[in-house]
């Protein structure tokens, strides 16, 4: 499948910061800011997805559970949400994101590549879910120990440079 273009995910990001102005205009207080950088918090929502999939016929279907690959990665979320429904998913692509915590990818048991890499991420946890586990990136996040991947026997190929671990 080709890669999604960087106008592709530009495209779905504005369309979902266009959301939160409106929301905000409106005076949803349903909307978070980031307290830094006053800008609003990109969440992984079903609307996010389901505009995802049909963006990109090439590369998706908008059954979510028939997709075996999704590439998420530059967009600037903060949580792995909402991705229940991609139960084949193979490869899962959310690096250069802003996430804190792996969570949320249980219902993933074909998942054979996750990549994680460039996020923010200090701990290894809820991967033992993810039996068919081979490839893990988890690179330039702010891990400090290597822990949590007892259950991951399949795994062959594991990415922790640039890491926190040992200093």
């Amino acid at each position: 499948k080709p890669e999604i273009s960087l106008e592709s995910r530009m495209e779905l990001l504005d369309l979902r910061l266009k959301e939160v102005e409106d929301a905000l205009e409106e005076g949803d207080q349903s909307v978070k800011l980031d307290p830094v950088t006053h800008q609003p918090i990109v969440r992984l929502t079903h609307e996010f997805l389901k505009r995802h999939l049909k963006s990109n016929p090439d590369a998706y279907v908008e059954t979510e559970a028939f997709n075996r690959e999704l590439k998420l990665n530059s967009i600037g979320f903060k949580r792995i949400e909402n991705l229940r429904g991609f139960i084949n998913l193979k490869f899962l692509r959310l690096d250069r994101n802003e996430i804190i915590r792996i969570t949320g990818l249980d219902t993933m048991k074909q998942l054979v590549s996750l990549n994680l890499s460039v996020n923010l991420i200090r701990r290894i946890e809820n991967l033992d879910g993810l039996p068919e586990l081979a490839s893990l990136n988890l690179s330039e996040n702010l891990i400090e120990k290597i822990e949590g991947l007892e259950m991951n026997t399949k795994l062959e190929h594991l990415d922790l440079s640039m890491n926190q671990i040992g200093k």
